[in-house]
């Protein structure tokens, strides 16, 4: 059985129409569904629940899905700043919070670091941990025309590269682009998807396309799902965090974007550092209101 909601008021009648059909498991998709979720895991103590982009809940019918996107995201920051031609990057989300921060965050800090290794000034629109309070934020996670209308303000103030940590909506950015190269010959642009890998699900842009951090949800559901059915044991009661390391988040890179083979290499050698926590992909802006255990 899937429900989609259509606004937050939508969330708990939805979970407890999921209860009424009486399932083995329920799966909630996304922070801003915490408060229902908890709710409905404290009802139905019988029923396990897994909770995608909620890993801060412990219940033992409860597996907390979390991820460290800030550390894909800032493979994808410093391929961006190595790659564009105008110095000027761009993001934007639907709603600000802790755990669509981190996508822009560790983007921001890869970008940082180009800057540092390099000698450039790449700057970014949209995001600036230093003025969180001015993060772009649309508030919608489905106003595609909003998140087109917000990218052209951003085309218009020199951006080429967009990283829009907001679901599908993204298809308006990539719309925009298209349209600023149909109007500028001289102009190319790209776009960074997030979560799924946007050459499968938006081919339509494959030209704009320069890759695609992923979140690798369907890793935790599987594995408890294959748990349960294979050897009866629940691997819930405590967080699930998806990281480079355990292949959790990863980038898909574009093949045809053009992307230097050297460029390419640079950033994957951060990818060990990453992991030992070396190399740091949050800023001690973020850090400081959401300190990392």
């Amino acid at each position: 059985k899937y429900i989609e909601s259509k606004s937050a008021d939508d969330y708990a009648p939805n979970l407890q129409a999921c209860v009424d059909s009486e399932p083995d498991m329920i799966v909630c998709v996304g922070f801003m569904m915490s408060d229902a979720c908890e709710a409905s895991v404290k009802a139905n103590p019988d029923i396990y629940y897994i909770s995608i982009d909620v890993d801060w809940l412990t219940y033992p019918n409860l597996l907390g899905v979390g991820a460290y996107m800030d550390q894909s995201s800032f493979l994808a920051g410093y391929i961006s700043a190595g790659m564009t031609k105008t110095g000027k990057l761009a993001g934007y989300t639907g709603f600000f919070g802790p755990v669509v921060q981190i996508f822009l965050d560790g983007f921001w800090m890869g970008m940082t670091k180009y800057n540092e290794v390099h000698g450039t000034s790449v700057t970014m629109l949209g995001y600036d941990p230093k003025k969180m309070d001015e993060t772009a934020a649309i508030g919608s996670w489905i106003d595609v025309d909003a998140g087109r209308a917000l990218s052209e303000t951003f085309l218009d103030n020199g951006a080429d590269i967009f990283y829009p940590v907001c679901g599908n909506v993204g298809v308006g950015t990539a719309a925009a682009i298209v349209d600023r190269e149909k109007s500028n010959s001289d102009f190319k642009g790209f776009i960074f998807g997030m979560d799924q890998d946007w050459l499968q699900t938006n081919p339509q842009y494959a030209d704009q396309i320069l890759g695609s951090a992923r979140k690798k949800m369907e890793v935790p559901v599987y594995q408890s799902i294959k748990s349960l059915v294979e050897t009866g044991t629940w691997i819930g009661g405590k967080p699930y965090i998806l990281t480079l390391e355990n292949g959790g988040t990863m980038i898909d890179w574009n093949p045809n974007a053009g992307i230097p083979a050297d460029l390419l290499a640079e950033a994957n050698a951060y990818i060990p550092q990453i992991i030992s926590g070396a190399q740091p992909t949050l800023s001690p802006e973020y850090l400081a209101t959401n300190p990392r255990k």
